[in-house]
């Protein structure tokens, strides 16, 4: 009997993920019933974030191409970097830090933007993330290797970060929860992101469909473990500590970081004495922004004139 599969026959993959969320719904909601074991498996799967392919047009994959890989040895683990270098003088050096889930591959519209306006161009796998390696990760695994990335690279102009990977940039120049030193940058630019990075609890469990018992165990256990420290400042009062300039860009009706997230985090900024320029956007939900040219022409204009300034 032949034991060879029929493509016909394949369950497709958006198929296949809508049963191991179901699955995994599942699971929790089960185990939610003995407290500390649904507490400790939601915060666990919370954790653990799925490395999902960032899939490249033609010309994506040649500009990935041109890119230098840079594995620095980080913690127990490796930290992978990505670098561009423009055809002649860089006119600033730039670092992209990306959000749960993707990796430094959902950057390259941002890449070529910026490559083009003779920028030096980095950009991070953050722990767990693309080719770092790793299995859990969360936001203070963030800081931790956008310092490393920053120790290795040295003196950087902008900083962009998209969702998590923008929080954990004011985290990372305050020193916030002693994971590394204060530091300073010209600029930074925040893309779709979180106030408190609690937030992400809420849109986990209504993504899995969780109960209302399981959604309690994984905010308290989220509480029980990050509480105290995250909970100390928020990304508007880390940004009013900061000398550098603030881009910040969200969209109207991002599903992921709600609207109001932004207005939090702005009039936050805004009250500690921030410089920030705000720019909203319509129908580009929450990763839309990565490739909307004219949210891109903002960024690299913000850059220039940041930089500008510097000099």
């Amino acid at each position: 009997m032949s034991t060879q599969l029929d493509p016909t026959k394949a369950t497709p993959p958006r198929q296949r993920a809508a049963t191991a969320i179901k699955a995994l719904s599942s699971m929790l909601n089960t185990t939610a019933y003995i407290p500390w074991l649904g507490r400790e498996l939601a915060l666990r799967c919370f954790l653990t974030p799925p490395r999902i392919p960032v899939r490249l047009p033609a010309e994506g994959e040649a500009l990935w191409s041109l890119a230098t890989r840079q594995d620095l040895t980080h913690g127990e683990g490796q930290l992978t970097l990505w670098r561009w270098s423009p055809t002649g003088a860089a006119r600033g050096r730039v670092l992209l830090i990306h959000g749960w889930t993707t990796n430094s591959r959902c950057w390259l519209a941002y890449v070529s933007a910026l490559l083009q306006a003779g920028f030096e161009v980095w950009s991070l796998d953050a722990p767990a993330h693309g080719a770092s390696s790793g299995r859990s990760s969360d936001l203070p695994s963030f800081i931790r290797g956008l310092h490393s990335a920053l120790d290795h690279i040295g003196e950087v102009d902008v900083l962009i970060g998209h969702s998590l990977g923008a929080a954990s940039i004011p985290g990372t120049l305050c020193g916030s929860h002693g994971l590394g030193p204060k530091r300073e940058v010209g600029a930074v630019v925040l893309l779709s992101s979180p106030n408190s990075p609690s937030i992400y609890t809420k849109v986990f469990s209504e993504k899995l469909g969780l109960s209302t018992r399981t959604a309690a165990g994984l905010t308290d256990a989220f509480d029980r473990r990050y509480g105290a420290r995250e909970t100390l400042q928020t990304t508007g009062e880390q940004l009013g500590a900061l000398k550098a300039a603030a881009l910040l860009v969200h969209d109207q009706g991002d599903r992921v970081i709600p609207i109001q997230e932004f207005e939090r985090l702005s009039a936050e900024a805004e009250e500690k004495g921030a410089r920030i320029s705000l720019h909203k956007t319509a129908g580009l939900d929450h990763a839309g922004v990565l490739t909307d040219q004219e949210t891109i022409g903002r960024v690299v204009s913000f850059s220039l004139d940041k930089c500008g300034e510097a000099a």
